[in-house]
């Protein structure tokens, strides 16, 4: 049995205000920042063009490629599901939000990579004769961007690791009849 929740989950914009400490407070978003940052404050005027054309390519091609891995990851996380499996995680997770804390990154962090692509699609679209305050700004967003999704597909894949090893552990419980937790063998 899971926690009380309300029957529909809620959109993105409401699941993020709501999950914003996993936002505000991870370490991705920050090292995006100072990337992006960086690369407005480094980039000399002479490489603007060539720094926003090389980003909008890896924006258009990584983003992509990267939101088809969080959704792969997602389904293998949601075929983990079970009764038991879904008790367990919402009771040790409540104060993060239960399941659907769990899963709001998966979410969060396809549209942080469906933002990369139409930010680099706008920008090959309305930038090619962009002012050098505007390329600057651009080299900067999607730099952040593209840090930032890069870096919460690793969060995911650190969170799927736990994900698994605790799914083992519930399974080899199973398999024990629920008594103790065997150390590895040799």
């Amino acid at each position: 049995m899971t926690a009380d929740h309300r029957p529909t989950v809620p959109g993105l914009i409401e699941s993020t205000v709501q999950f914003r400490a996993k936002v505000v407070l991870s370490w991705d978003l920050w090292i995006g920042l100072a990337a992006g940052a960086a690369a407005v404050y480094f980039v000399p005027d002479s490489q603007l063009r060539n720094a926003l054309d090389g980003l909008t390519s890896a924006g258009l091609a990584v983003a992509t490629a990267l939101v088809g891995v969080v959704i792969a990851a997602l389904a293998v996380v949601v075929a983990f599901l079970d009764d038991e499996f879904i008790a367990l995680m919402d009771k040790a997770t409540r104060k993060y939000g239960g399941m659907e804390g769990q899963l709001f990154p998966f979410w969060f962090v396809t549209a942080l990579g469906i933002t990369t692509i139409l930010v680099s699609v706008a920008a090959i679209a309305f930038a090619q004769d962009a002012s050098k305050e505007w390329a600057r700004g651009l080299v900067g967003v999607l730099t952040l961007l593209l840090v930032w999704t890069a870096l919460g597909v690793l969060n995911l894949v650190g969170y799927i690791h736990a994900t698994g090893v605790s799914r083992a552990l519930l399974i080899r419980r199973r398999s024990d009849g629920g008594g103790r937790q065997q150390g590895p063998r040799s």
